[in-house]
């Protein structure tokens, strides 16, 4: 198939930064489609200089705000006319613009489940969990690293207080750990990233919006460690994965994080069992190449 496939692209010292959206590429180009870029960062910077009939389909995949703060969606400005398609990633962040949007796209893939009501009123709409890749996440990428910390969290600056109170809780019980932005936005960070989570026995995360499973959950497990994840009823962690098989869960109160966190110190052999189905559950169904399969099965193009 000819796709047209929009999304952002960060651009660091002449080379792409590594993304979600560019492993999709990726993979649509090893299953033989001709794929044409268009969005910022790209050589079509819109779908302005592109030509709707030289495409079967239209792909765009949400990829954050740019430097300036915006959220561009390309159909949503162009409404081309052929099939087209988005996958849209934080909708807990901007559920009205995603809303908004939603009626421009002939299928809505979105990967929040909490926020599915946003599109229930979209004939195609679709929920699509965040996954990730294995060519930057596979535990046998860091099979040389040094466990150095007890526990782990990693993301933005802005997003580090998630971690507060384990952070407190290892001052408390002189465990180490290693709570930081591994790179600033718009900047490469993988591999830096699975370095990162690599050199901790165990990963922690909290959805903030209750937006589970989110990214952190899927690269976790990718890397073979450990993950300690908090426990909410209405998000969607539940559909994928198993408390106690695949992740250990906590609740999100942090009543029993001290508890489950003793836990993972005082129990290394369990809890590498655990990080071996999280692994195995991920490798097998939670990849962009599953992602992939999931959208043409649904759209049957």
């Amino acid at each position: 198939m000819n796709i047209a496939l929009c999304y952002r692209l960060d651009v660091r010292n002449s080379s792409a930064v590594e993304c979600y959206p560019r492993s999709f590429q990726r993979v649509l180009e090893s299953k033989g489609h001709n794929v044409v870029t268009a969005g910022e960062g790209h050589g079509f910077t819109t779908l302005e200089n592109l030509k709707e009939k030289d495409f079967d389909l239209l792909i765009e995949i949400e990829n954050g705000r740019n430097a300036s703060g915006e959220l561009v969606f390309q159909q949503s400005n162009y409404r081309w006319s052929i099939p087209s398609v988005v996958w849209l990633i934080d909708s807990h962040g901007h559920p009205n613009l995603h809303k908004f949007v939603s009626s421009a796209y002939t299928y809505v893939f979105f990967a929040v489940w909490i926020q599915r009501d946003l599109f229930k009123e979209h004939k195609n709409a679709f929920w699509l969990p965040n996954s990730t890749d294995l060519q930057f996440f596979d535990r046998s990428l860091f099979t040389n690293s040094q466990l150095q910390y007890d526990f782990g969290f990693h993301g933005s600056r802005m997003g580090l207080a998630r971690a507060d109170k384990l952070v407190q809780i290892c001052q408390k019980r002189n465990w180490n750990y290693d709570v930081r932005e591994v790179t600033k936005p718009r900047k490469q960070k993988w591999p830096a990233m699975g370095n990162a989570m690599s050199c901790c026995s165990n990963l922690y995360n909290w959805g903030s919006h209750r937006d589970g499973p989110n990214q952190r959950v899927f690269e976790s497990m990718a890397v073979g460690r450990p993950l300690l994840s908090d426990l909410a009823p209405d998000d969607g962690m539940h559909k994928l994965f198993e408390d106690g098989k695949h992740f250990i869960g906590y609740q999100r109160d942090w009543s029993d994080l001290e508890e489950k966190m003793e836990w993972c110190i005082q129990n290394p052999a369990k809890t590498i069992t655990i990080a071996e189905n999280g692994y195995n559950e991920v490798a097998t169904t939670h990849t962009i190449q599953h992602r992939v399969d999931n959208i043409f099965e649904t759209i049957k193009l």
